[in-house]
């Protein structure tokens, strides 16, 4: 390696801590705002995405599929509907509009979040038995978000003693 490889290597680890930090202090607002109430608990960013991934890890479980091809862009038709169901589980469990459901399902576009839900409510009024796992799905949806909400309060009450430093 030579010197203005090291160098920018330096830098570009730097930027990276740095970026890091920013997200960790942005992390600990967001709980912070929550705790005090200055935030609405209903924002995505506050559940963060590790609630969407247990929703799909859910899903994944239900229909036998590995967590990566439901969560991935395979338009294969055994992928599909699952994803249809994770998709509505998201907007559904924790009442998201449809843009931000497509943001955090890795869609491109809200009109795919829409579409996708349209299909499970067609799906959940043709099949009864549809319905119920759905339900069943909803349910385990709705209490893996209240223990989120939970754990980030209680990591709030945590963080009420600590200040953060914050150099210009």
């Amino acid at each position: 390696m030579n010197a203005l490889q090291k160098e920018n290597f330096d830098q570009t680890v730097d930027i990276a801590d740095i970026r890091c930090e920013i997200e960790a202090m942005r992390a600990r607002l967001e709980v912070l705002q929550a705790c005090l109430g200055t935030a609405s608990l209903a924002n995505p960013a506050l559940l963060g995405r590790s609630w969407v991934v247990q929703v799909a890890g859910i899903v994944a479980l239900e229909f036998g599929l590995p967590l990566d091809d439901l969560m991935g862009a395979s338009r294969t038709p055994r992928f599909i509907k699952p994803r249809q169901v994770w998709v509505w589980l998201v907007k559904t469990a924790a009442g998201f509009n449809y843009s931000e459901t497509a943001r955090l399902t890795g869609y491109i576009e809200h009109t795919m979040a829409s579409w996708s839900c349209k299909r499970v409510e067609d799906f959940r009024e043709q099949d009864r038995n549809f319905k119920l796992v759905t339900d069943q799905l909803l349910a385990v949806a709705r209490t893996t978000r209240a223990d989120s909400i939970k754990a980030m309060r209680e990591r709030a009450i945590a963080l009420q003693g600590h200040t953060m430093d914050i150099e210009p």
